[in-house]
């Protein structure tokens, strides 16, 4: 059977054996290009341009949160601050020195020798350290080249006055006690030692205190006082009283 001449002119020009369009192979059309093939994913595209720049942006990390190295670094920094807070409980006692620990202000019944030692650091604990070998001085009356005080005039066993003039000298036997059992330790010093030479003046005569007795008041005043300061329980040792003027 002929076929008819399908590449002519006329009304089926460009049609194939079938009438059905331009001639293909099988009688389809052009195919165009179908979603899902072909070109490039806009979507995908930007997914992944997202990632490297979130991976430029936090150095590397590939977008993650940098929450773990600032946990890390404030962990770092939070235990050189405790460090450094418990190094501040670290004292040196001298030769001759005692330290006084205390707990919230109040003595626990810790007291160091010399050497290098730690107490747990402020508000909880803290130290005083003072000498247990210092002689002290206090001098009592009128200071060189000025009038008399009234506390250098004592009355004598013969009602006489006498114009005394005296130091006390003396070192600490027991830290805390010091610290702690008198509330002013040089001023209790003063005022006791100011009542014992009064004491004792007044059981002798002027002559005798300004002549032969100089050494016995002294003595006896020493005597008084350590006796008056142990009742208390001061940790002060007297060492001597020095008679400066009896006149």
């Amino acid at each position: 059977m002929p076929w008819n001449d399908q590449s002519g002119g006329g009304d089926n020009r460009g049609q194939g054996p079938w009438g059905g369009g331009p001639r293909q192979p099988w009688g389809q059309g052009p195919k165009g290009p179908q979603q899902g093939q072909g070109g490039p994913d806009l979507e995908d595209m930007l997914r992944r341009a997202r990632e490297r720049f979130g991976r430029f942006g936090n150095g590397g990390n590939g977008g993650r949160s940098g929450g773990a190295p600032r946990q890390i670094n404030f962990g770092a920094i939070a235990g050189v601050v405790v460090a450094l807070w418990l190094a501040t409980g670290i004292y040196v006692v001298d030769e001759g020195e005692r330290g006084v620990v205390t707990t919230f202000g109040a003595y626990n019944g810790n007291t160091t020798s010399s050497g290098l030692h730690w107490h747990l650091p402020l508000p909880i604990e803290s130290v005083r350290v003072i000498s247990v070998t210092k002689q002290n001085r206090i001098a009592i009356g009128a200071p060189d080249g000025q009038e008399t005080a009234p506390e250098s005039l004592m009355i004598t066993g013969d009602r006489n006055i006498v114009d005394i003039e005296f130091a006390v000298l003396y070192r600490l036997k027991d830290a805390p006690a010091f610290l702690f059992n008198v509330a002013d330790p040089e001023d209790a010093v003063r005022g006791l030692a100011e009542s014992s030479m009064r004491e004792i003046i007044g059981q002798r005569e002027l002559e005798a205190i300004i002549t032969t007795e100089r050494a016995s008041v002294e003595q006896a005043v020493s005597a008084q006082l350590q006796q008056v300061l142990d009742s208390y329980d001061s940790g002060v040792e007297i060492l001597g009283i020095q008679l400066l003027k009896a006149a």
